[in-house]
């Protein structure tokens, strides 16, 4: 599997060929600068794809499960009006979810994340502000971003935060090194609803029935307003066709992962 680490010496090896193979054997310089755009290019890809475990291990899929199974997950949570929403289908349909908490937005509604942790949910961290550049943060600012949000996390439940996901579900070396520093599990997904570009309610529905495969993470938004309506009609569907329901954690447990080094 193509890592950053191997990817970056083969890189430097190439370069240095090219480079000696300029000045010693006329090889001509645009061969350096393709190597640099390979280089740049796979970088780029192994960061806006967190599973390719490009820059650090990512749990995306359930694997070696009996049965059928989904985990259902949400990110940017919580909302005010929509998660209270979300939790009642949940409820009327005795399924657990992962949310992934914005520490900025939790802060604001303690109470609601309170709901969410007591009727059983499990709660991740998805950084403290979300932010657009959070990708361009420091290691530093990201692991403040970590150690925050866990907190305000562990403030509402008994056990240690430990799972996270980055925001946009990008990383790159210094995300990775955060997320070693701050001994938290990455979390990506193998099936995205898209619920945050399609409009449709019919049309996210059909995508995710028709999309759905046994293990799966499907990555949902709470705060995408009338999102409980697609659920609940999503989870008729699971259940029709016999899925049971875990949380991120007992994914976990299943895979045996160990914390990214």
């Amino acid at each position: 599997m193509l890592t950053y680490r191997y990817v970056s010496l083969a890189f430097v090896l190439i370069s240095g060929f090219l480079i000696i193979g300029y000045f010693a054997l006329d090889i001509p310089i645009i061969y350096l600068f393709l190597a640099i755009a390979c280089y740049v290019s796979v970088c780029f890809i192994g960061s806006a794809f967190i599973c390719l475990d490009f820059y650090t291990k990512a749990i995306c899929k359930g694997v070696h499960k009996k049965g059928k199974c989904v985990f259902i997950t949400f990110d940017d949570s919580p909302d005010k009006e929509e998660t209270p929403l979300v939790l009642e289908i949940l409820k009327k349909h005795d399924v657990k979810a992962t949310f992934f908490i914005v520490g900025e937005k939790a802060e604001k509604d303690p109470g609601l994340i309170g709901k969410i942790s007591g009727s059983g949910h499990v709660l991740g961290n998805h950084s403290y502000s979300h932010g657009n550049l959070f990708p361009l943060k420091s290691k530093k600012k990201i692991i403040e971003e970590i150690k925050i949000t866990n907190s305000i996390i562990e403030s509402v439940k008994p056990s240690k935060a430990n799972i996270f996901r980055p925001p946009f579900g990008v990383t790159n070396p210094l995300i990775a090194k955060a997320i070693k520093k701050s001994n938290v599990y990455t979390i990506g997904w193998s099936l995205k609803s898209l619920d945050t570009v399609i409009k449709d309610h019919d049309k996210l529905l059909e995508r995710l029935t028709g999309k759905t495969n046994p293990g799966d993470v499907v990555l949902l938004h709470d705060p995408v307003k009338n999102i409980h309506m697609v659920l609940d009609k999503y989870i008729q569907f699971l259940k029709k066709n016999n899925y049971n329901f875990e949380t991120v954690d007992e994914l976990i447990i299943e895979q045996n992962t160990d914390l990214p080094c």
